[in-house]
């Protein structure tokens, strides 16, 4: 295994420990039990995330500098398995120099990713943007908020406390 990958699978592997087999249809087989084959499709959808950005980098698929667009990641994630999919985003960035745009309406997710950055040292590599919608007008608007981050927290408890 490419030694670059050895910190992201230990982490992935705490929640995905097995394989994909292509079988007649695609299973999932845990730690190598064969009495442990699953389809795929019966797979939680928190579950087929970690397992398809796994089977993408172990089958070579991903290349550097390659763009990753994961909208809401968190989404139906134990909130353990949240933190380590915040890490593994930042490792992916940091290790393959992958371009990757996340988006989420979770404060806690994106407390994370902000938090192993500085951990992984890639804090100067990320950008933060706040989407809004003006009154009155079509469209979303963007705004940088890169340097100061407490727009987002704010108005993400705004949002959820009316």
């Amino acid at each position: 295994m490419n030694k670059r990958l050895e910190d992201i699978m230990d982490l992935m592997n705490r929640v995905v420990s097995g394989n994909v087999l292509k079988r007649q249809r695609y299973m999932y087989q845990i730690d190598g039990n064969i009495s442990t084959e699953l389809d795929i499709s019966s797979l939680s959808t928190g579950l087929k995330a970690f397992v398809i950005i796994k089977q993408l980098l172990l089958n070579g698929v991903l290349n550097e500098k390659d763009v990753i667009v994961l909208d809401e990641p968190e989404i139906h994630l134990h909130p353990e398995w949240q933190l380590i999919y915040a890490e593994i985003i930042v490792l992916l960035q940091k290790k393959f120099n992958f371009h990757i745009i996340v988006t989420t309406h979770s404060s806690h997710f994106m407390e994370a990713l902000e938090l192993y950055s500085k951990k992984y040292d890639i804090e100067e590599r990320c950008n933060y943007y706040l989407a809004y919608n003006k009154e009155n007008e079509t469209g979303a608007y963007f705004e940088n908020v890169t340097r100061n981050l407490s727009k987002i927290y704010n108005n993400w408890l705004i949002l959820h406390c009316y």
